[in-house]
Protein backbone atom coordinates (compact mmCIF):
# COMPACT_ATOMS: atom_id res chain seq x y z
CA UNK A 1 0.00 0.00 0.00
CA UNK A 2 2.70 2.54 0.50
CA UNK A 3 3.80 2.37 -2.95
CA UNK A 4 0.20 3.31 -4.06
CA UNK A 5 0.41 6.43 -1.85
CA UNK A 6 3.72 7.45 -2.95
CA UNK A 7 2.38 7.29 -6.70
CA UNK A 8 -0.82 8.74 -5.34
CA UNK A 9 2.01 11.89 -4.02
CA UNK A 10 3.75 12.20 -6.71
CA UNK A 11 0.79 12.09 -9.43
CA UNK A 12 -0.72 15.40 -7.12
CA UNK A 13 2.81 17.43 -7.48
CA UNK A 14 2.54 17.18 -11.19
CA UNK A 15 -1.30 17.98 -11.04
CA UNK A 16 -0.71 21.31 -8.70
CA UNK A 17 -4.28 22.41 -9.61
CA UNK A 18 -5.68 19.29 -7.81
CA UNK A 19 -3.73 19.73 -4.24
CA UNK A 20 -6.40 20.76 -1.80
CA UNK A 21 -6.57 23.69 0.39
CA UNK A 22 -4.89 23.11 4.23
CA UNK A 23 -7.43 20.93 6.35
CA UNK A 24 -8.07 23.10 9.80
CA UNK A 25 -10.00 20.23 11.62
CA UNK A 26 -7.37 17.70 10.71
CA UNK A 27 -5.19 19.64 11.08
CA UNK A 28 -6.13 20.36 14.78
CA UNK A 29 -6.73 16.71 15.58
CA UNK A 30 -3.11 15.39 14.35
CA UNK A 31 -1.70 18.50 16.24
CA UNK A 32 -3.54 17.45 19.23
CA UNK A 33 -2.86 13.95 19.06
CA UNK A 34 1.18 14.41 18.50
CA UNK A 35 1.16 16.93 21.83
CA UNK A 36 -0.95 13.99 24.03
CA UNK A 37 1.82 11.44 22.75
CA UNK A 38 4.57 14.03 23.64
CA UNK A 39 3.08 14.69 26.68
CA UNK A 40 2.62 11.60 28.09
CA UNK A 41 6.36 10.75 27.25
CA UNK A 42 7.35 13.71 29.62
CA UNK A 43 4.57 13.24 32.33
CA UNK A 44 3.36 9.71 31.94
CA UNK A 45 0.33 10.22 34.57
CA UNK A 46 -0.62 13.74 33.56
CA UNK A 47 -3.97 15.17 32.20
CA UNK A 48 -4.50 17.48 29.58
CA UNK A 49 -6.91 19.63 27.11
CA UNK A 50 -5.66 21.70 24.14
CA UNK A 51 -6.85 24.43 22.49
CA UNK A 52 -8.27 24.87 19.19
CA UNK A 53 -6.44 26.32 16.85
CA UNK A 54 -6.67 29.35 15.20
CA UNK A 55 -4.74 30.13 11.49
CA UNK A 56 -4.45 33.09 10.20
CA UNK A 57 -6.31 33.78 6.72
CA UNK A 58 -3.27 33.62 4.87
CA UNK A 59 -2.13 30.40 5.71
CA UNK A 60 -5.74 28.66 6.29
CA UNK A 61 -6.16 29.19 2.33
CA UNK A 62 -2.71 27.67 1.07
CA UNK A 63 -2.33 24.58 -0.69
CA UNK A 64 -1.17 21.67 1.41
CA UNK A 65 -1.89 18.16 -0.13
CA UNK A 66 -0.13 16.43 3.37
CA UNK A 67 1.43 17.60 6.38
CA UNK A 68 3.99 16.34 8.89
CA UNK A 69 3.73 17.85 12.42
CA UNK A 70 7.08 18.00 13.98
CA UNK A 71 6.85 18.38 17.54
CA UNK A 72 9.34 18.75 19.83
CA UNK A 73 8.82 20.68 22.91
CA UNK A 74 11.68 21.26 25.63
CA UNK A 75 9.35 22.95 28.07
CA UNK A 76 5.96 22.19 29.14
CA UNK A 77 3.53 25.73 29.49
CA UNK A 78 0.23 26.84 29.05
CA UNK A 79 1.31 27.86 25.07
CA UNK A 80 2.94 25.72 23.21
CA UNK A 81 4.34 25.98 19.69
CA UNK A 82 4.39 23.08 16.88
CA UNK A 83 5.65 23.45 13.28
CA UNK A 84 3.62 21.66 10.69
CA UNK A 85 5.78 20.88 7.50
CA UNK A 86 3.70 20.73 4.49
CA UNK A 87 4.64 18.32 1.67
CA UNK A 88 3.15 19.41 -1.35
CA UNK A 89 3.78 22.18 -2.15
CA UNK A 90 7.12 22.25 0.40
CA UNK A 91 6.40 25.01 3.18
CA UNK A 92 6.30 25.12 6.86
CA UNK A 93 4.56 27.49 9.41
CA UNK A 94 3.90 27.53 13.33
CA UNK A 95 1.00 26.95 15.32
CA UNK A 96 0.55 28.01 19.05
CA UNK A 97 -1.84 25.81 20.93
CA UNK A 98 -3.06 26.75 24.45
CA UNK A 99 -2.60 23.69 26.88
CA UNK A 100 -4.43 23.06 30.06
CA UNK A 101 -1.94 20.62 32.03
CA UNK A 102 -2.06 19.31 35.06
CA UNK A 103 0.98 17.07 36.32
CA UNK A 104 1.65 15.29 39.90
CA UNK A 105 3.50 17.31 41.94
CA UNK A 106 5.67 15.88 45.06
CA UNK A 107 4.91 18.35 47.87
CA UNK A 108 5.55 18.58 51.70
CA UNK A 109 2.43 17.36 54.19
CA UNK A 110 4.22 20.04 56.90
CA UNK A 111 6.98 22.66 57.01
CA UNK A 112 10.34 20.74 56.52
CA UNK A 113 13.34 22.21 58.23
CA UNK A 114 16.46 23.27 56.23
CA UNK A 115 18.73 19.90 56.60
CA UNK A 116 15.85 17.73 57.43
CA UNK A 117 15.78 14.50 55.51
CA UNK A 118 13.01 14.32 53.42
CA UNK A 119 10.67 10.91 53.95
CA UNK A 120 8.32 9.36 51.77
CA UNK A 121 5.65 10.21 55.18
CA UNK A 122 6.43 14.00 54.95
CA UNK A 123 5.12 13.98 51.61
CA UNK A 124 2.55 13.86 49.18
CA UNK A 125 1.59 13.77 45.60
CA UNK A 126 -1.26 16.11 44.30
CA UNK A 127 -1.97 17.66 40.78
CA UNK A 128 -1.07 21.21 39.69
CA UNK A 129 -1.21 23.05 36.73
CA UNK A 130 2.24 23.52 35.05
CA UNK A 131 1.94 26.86 34.03
CA UNK A 132 1.90 27.68 37.81
CA UNK A 133 5.71 25.63 38.24
CA UNK A 134 8.84 26.89 37.33
CA UNK A 135 11.31 24.12 35.17
CA UNK A 136 12.55 20.84 37.62
CA UNK A 137 9.87 20.04 39.66
CA UNK A 138 10.01 17.03 41.24
CA UNK A 139 7.17 14.46 40.33
CA UNK A 140 7.46 11.23 42.93
CA UNK A 141 8.13 11.14 46.36
CA UNK A 142 10.62 8.02 45.13
CA UNK A 143 12.74 10.69 43.45
CA UNK A 144 13.40 12.88 46.23
CA UNK A 145 13.22 10.34 49.38
CA UNK A 146 16.87 9.75 50.60
CA UNK A 147 17.50 13.98 49.82
CA UNK A 148 18.27 16.32 52.33
CA UNK A 149 16.25 20.34 52.63
CA UNK A 150 18.85 22.71 51.44
CA UNK A 151 16.27 25.19 52.65
CA UNK A 152 12.75 25.12 54.70
CA UNK A 153 10.57 23.75 52.06
CA UNK A 154 6.89 24.53 52.89
CA UNK A 155 3.40 22.65 52.99
CA UNK A 156 1.53 22.08 49.69
CA UNK A 157 4.44 23.53 47.80
CA UNK A 158 6.25 22.42 45.25
CA UNK A 159 9.65 20.79 45.52
CA UNK A 160 12.33 21.83 42.69
CA UNK A 161 15.42 20.08 42.21
CA UNK A 162 17.50 22.92 43.38
CA UNK A 163 15.94 23.01 46.54
CA UNK A 164 17.08 19.66 47.93
CA UNK A 165 20.71 17.91 47.80
CA UNK A 166 21.85 13.96 48.31
CA UNK A 167 24.06 13.64 51.10
CA UNK A 168 25.89 11.45 53.01
CA UNK A 169 24.91 11.35 57.12
CA UNK A 170 28.97 9.75 57.27
CA UNK A 171 31.76 10.89 55.06
CA UNK A 172 35.14 8.91 54.85
CA UNK A 173 37.54 10.12 57.60
CA UNK A 174 34.90 11.71 59.57
CA UNK A 175 34.75 11.02 63.34
CA UNK A 176 31.85 9.40 64.43
CA UNK A 177 29.88 8.03 67.80
CA UNK A 178 30.01 4.06 68.19
CA UNK A 179 26.62 2.35 69.89
CA UNK A 180 26.26 -0.72 70.35
CA UNK A 181 23.26 -2.66 72.53
CA UNK A 182 24.49 -5.66 74.64
CA UNK A 183 21.64 -6.88 76.30
CA UNK A 184 19.10 -4.64 77.98
CA UNK A 185 22.13 -2.23 77.96
CA UNK A 186 24.42 -0.09 75.75
CA UNK A 187 27.68 1.25 75.11
CA UNK A 188 29.21 3.90 73.51
CA UNK A 189 32.71 4.94 71.57
CA UNK A 190 34.17 6.80 69.16
CA UNK A 191 36.35 5.81 65.66
CA UNK A 192 36.50 7.11 62.37
CA UNK A 193 34.83 6.51 59.72
CA UNK A 194 36.49 3.70 56.97
CA UNK A 195 33.83 4.77 54.59
CA UNK A 196 30.79 7.24 53.73
CA UNK A 197 27.24 6.44 53.16
CA UNK A 198 23.84 7.35 53.92
CA UNK A 199 21.08 6.50 56.91
CA UNK A 200 21.11 2.78 56.90
CA UNK A 201 24.12 1.85 55.01
CA UNK A 202 26.46 -0.49 56.66
CA UNK A 203 30.39 0.83 56.50
CA UNK A 204 33.22 0.33 57.93
CA UNK A 205 34.45 2.14 61.18
CA UNK A 206 38.14 2.06 63.69
CA UNK A 207 37.83 2.57 66.72
CA UNK A 208 39.90 5.61 68.18
CA UNK A 209 41.02 3.48 71.20
CA UNK A 210 42.06 0.13 70.26
CA UNK A 211 42.46 0.50 66.41
CA UNK A 212 39.92 -2.51 66.02
CA UNK A 213 37.88 -2.26 62.57
CA UNK A 214 34.44 -3.00 62.81
CA UNK A 215 31.35 -3.76 60.95
CA UNK A 216 28.35 -0.61 61.67
CA UNK A 217 25.42 0.69 60.15
CA UNK A 218 24.28 4.57 59.64
CA UNK A 219 21.71 5.33 62.23
CA UNK A 220 22.15 9.00 61.40
CA UNK A 221 24.47 11.80 61.21
CA UNK A 222 27.78 11.01 62.63
CA UNK A 223 26.11 8.52 64.28
CA UNK A 224 27.01 4.48 63.69
CA UNK A 225 25.15 1.05 65.69
CA UNK A 226 25.63 -2.43 65.27
CA UNK A 227 22.26 -3.13 64.23
CA UNK A 228 20.54 -2.03 60.89
CA UNK A 229 17.42 -0.56 63.00
CA UNK A 230 18.27 2.15 64.95
CA UNK A 231 16.55 1.28 68.45
CA UNK A 232 14.52 4.31 70.62
CA UNK A 233 16.12 6.08 72.56
CA UNK A 234 14.32 4.16 75.78
CA UNK A 235 15.99 1.01 74.60
CA UNK A 236 19.83 0.37 76.32
CA UNK A 237 21.00 2.31 79.08
CA UNK A 238 24.15 3.98 77.42
CA UNK A 239 27.33 3.62 78.92
CA UNK A 240 29.96 6.42 77.27
CA UNK A 241 33.31 5.69 76.86
CA UNK A 242 33.27 1.96 76.26
CA UNK A 243 36.05 0.84 73.81
CA UNK A 244 34.30 -1.32 70.86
Amino acid sequence: MQWLYVLFISWVACHPALVWALDRDLLEERIHQSLATELAKAYPTSTATFGTINLHPAIAGKKCGDFLIENKVKRWTALVSVNVRCLNPQWSFYVRVKADIAVPVAVPTRLIQRGEKLRPELLRIESQSISNLRPHFMTSRDHVTQYFAKLALHPGKPIYSHQISLRNAVEEGAKVMVRALIGAAGVTGYGTALSGGKIGDQISVQNSSSGRIIKAWIWGPGLVGNSPERPSPAVGNIVAGASQ
